[in-house]
């Protein structure tokens, strides 16, 4: 039969993982700007491995600490106050060379909205009452675009409905 663990060993051992988690967030940190500021090729890619690595146990560290405390927000003020840590320290850092990485599929994402974006021609909506449920048949959109059956929002959200309507 399974034994209940002890309070005080249960918060030994919260405590010590919160400290390893905070730690590795550190150590995270420190890698990813030594990668940023390397030059030499050899050892950028082992900085890498080694990033990428540290960035895998601080994932596997969140993850043992949301088992063990059975939630996904932590309390670790006293964590950071005993290892002299700021909150701003608990922030996990996305490295650099990721957000590089994808900076070319952001940018390819971004040409193919605007070029559809040009392509559309601007669809004028006349504001509706609170009281309107059906959408006046004198408006109508470009050809092609069809209007959801019921108008449900009046104000200042509705001259972007029809971006809903056109992307889904």
């Amino acid at each position: 039969m399974l034994q209940p663990v002890p309070t005080r060993e249960w918060q030994s051992f919260q405590y010590r993982l919160s400290s390893l988690y905070l730690y590795y967030l550190g150590l995270l940190r420190g890698f990813d700007t030594l990668y940023d500021q390397m030059v030499q090729p050899q050892k950028r890619r082992l900085l890498r491995r080694l990033l990428d690595s540290v960035a895998g146990r601080v994932l596997e560290l969140k993850d043992e600490m949301v088992r063990v405390d059975m939630c996904e927000w932590h309390c670790l003020d006293h964590v950071l106050r005993d290892l002299g840590l700021t909150p701003a320290d608990l922030e996990v850092p996305i490295p650099k060379y990721f957000l590089l990485e994808q900076s070319s599929i952001l940018q390819e994402r971004e040409l193919m909205l605007a070029e559809i974006l040009s392509r559309m021609e601007p669809v004028a909506f006349q504001e509706a009452s609170p009281g309107d449920s059906l959408p006046d048949s004198s408006h109508s959109p470009a050809p092609g675009i069809e209007m959801p059956p019921f108008r449900t929002q009046g104000g200042p959200a509705l001259p972007y409905s029809h971006l809903r309507v056109l992307f889904g």
